[in-house]
């Protein structure tokens, strides 16, 4: 078995150079460096960690002032003989329907258009109903 050469020897007392110069033992920079990677570790967690109690609150702020805004208002309406009505978000399914509608109408609008960027592509060209060549179906493993 081959010896390791001196500075590499446990107990060896190698040294590394800083910045200005000075002489730094070897043990002392890697006892330095797990003291600095910890250190680091450290604040990083602390400051995730406050980062999430930030969020937290923020987020428990914003329940607590809508939900006293709820209740006030159902308060007032209590108040005034009112009927405490519900907030709600209307849906109209229809809606969703009728924008699709309409974006499919303003694309055939333009498709007659020959100001289309395929028609200005080289080798392109209309297809019209003449070029296209309707089959007939047929049962699937059957003789034509």
């Amino acid at each position: 078995m081959q010896k390791a050469p001196m500075s590499l020897q446990h107990g060896a007392f190698s040294q590394a150079t800083i910045g200005s110069g000075t002489k730094v033992p070897q043990e002392r920079t890697l006892v330095l460096n797990d003291f600095l990677m910890t250190l680091v570790g450290f604040v990083l967690r602390v400051a995730l960690f406050a980062l999430g109690l930030l969020v937290f609150a923020v987020l428990a702020t914003l329940a607590l002032l809508l939900g006293l805004l709820w209740g006030a208002r159902a308060l007032w309406a209590r108040l005034t003989g009112k009927p405490v009505a519900p907030w709600v978000w209307r849906v109209n399914p229809r809606q969703g329907f009728s924008a699709y509608r309409s974006t499919t109408t303003r694309w055939a609008a333009r498709s007659n258009d020959k100001t289309l960027r395929s028609a200005t592509l080289p080798g392109a060209r209309d297809v019209s109903d003449a070029d296209v060549i309707d089959v007939q179906p047929r049962k699937p493993g059957g003789a034509a």
